[in-house]
């Protein structure tokens, strides 16, 4: 039995919001960490900071999600385990992919 289409859709954007606030929270974590004094920096570098730390993480989910696309082009294979376990990985990816761009755009017009 398959759920309806919008008890799927209510799920997906609650994960994807999830994952924003996961996402957020480990940025500040990483800014925190490499650079001391963060608090105190002006307003506009912090912002800055933040913008080139997500750009460089998005880059390397963006690459692995290249990757991982390429990799399933590929190497078709016939079992349906494995089809799902790819179609998995790619939409979690992807979803990096998109929480990441989303924040970069918050960032961006703040």
């Amino acid at each position: 039995m398959r759920k309806p289409k919008e008890v799927n859709l209510t799920a997906r954007s609650y994960q994807f919001f999830m994952d924003i606030v996961f996402e957020k929270a480990f940025l500040e974590k990483l800014v925190h960490g490499k650079y001391e004094g963060f608090d105190e920096k002006p307003a506009e570098e912090q912002k800055q900071i933040k913008i080139a730390l997500l750009k460089d993480l998005l880059h390397r989910d963006q690459t692995e999600l290249d990757t991982a696309q390429s990799n399933s082009d590929n190497f078709r294979v016939q079992t349906q385990d494995f089809e799902i376990m790819m179609r998995k990985k790619l939409s979690g990816l992807k979803r990096k992919v998109d929480v990441k761009n989303y924040i970069l755009r918050q960032l961006s017009f703040k």
